[in-house]
């Protein structure tokens, strides 16, 4: 008689109650979001962006829905497959890192994104332009490497019978 591992059955279970359907879309308005700031920063110098309020609030809109998108991205990961809780950005952020949804390096890049996130949503006026498409310009490689490592996260969850 055959027995399975029970490990195989767990992560079958997670299988079926991860939503691949709402990861792909969450990655791809994560996706769109660096394409419109792609299309503004590489359009405009920063000396005119940061004069040009209408651009700017079109680029901090888009980092507040790639923040979103990250944030539901990892609490739907942790919560069906982890089954764990989050309580804040940062709390979700630093336990995608301790179950190895995102890597140590991303994690200590993305930590002052999330941050900041919380200061736009609660007093974006208050931000250096300057200084916010400095960190922009730098941040959209990192936008990129958070679907790479979710997308490889998911491939190898789905394809590695005996994750434990």
């Amino acid at each position: 008689m055959f027995h399975r591992d029970p490990r195989i059955n767990k992560w079958e279970t997670m299988r079926k109650q991860v939503n691949l359907e709402k990861l792909s879309k969450l990655l791809s308005d994560i996706e769109e979001g660096i394409s419109r700031i792609e299309q503004i920063t590489n359009k405009y110098p920063d000396e005119e962006l940061a004069t040009n309020d209408i651009l700017i609030d079109a680029l901090k809109y888009s980092i507040i829905v790639i923040a979103e998108a990250m944030s539901n991205v990892l609490q739907h990961l942790l919560a069906k497959i982890f089954k764990n809780s989050v309580d804040s950005y940062a709390d979700v952020i630093e336990k995608a890192m301790k179950r190895q949804i995102l890597s140590k390096s991303l994690y200590v890049k993305l930590k002052p994104f999330f941050k900041f996130r919380n200061l736009l949503i609660h007093g974006y006026w208050k931000t250096d332009n300057e200084l916010f498409l400095k960190h922009l310009r730098e941040g959209v490689a990192d936008f990129k490497e958070f679907t790479s490592e979710i997308e490889a996260f998911v491939r190898k969850s789905y394809f590695s019978p005996t994750r434990e």
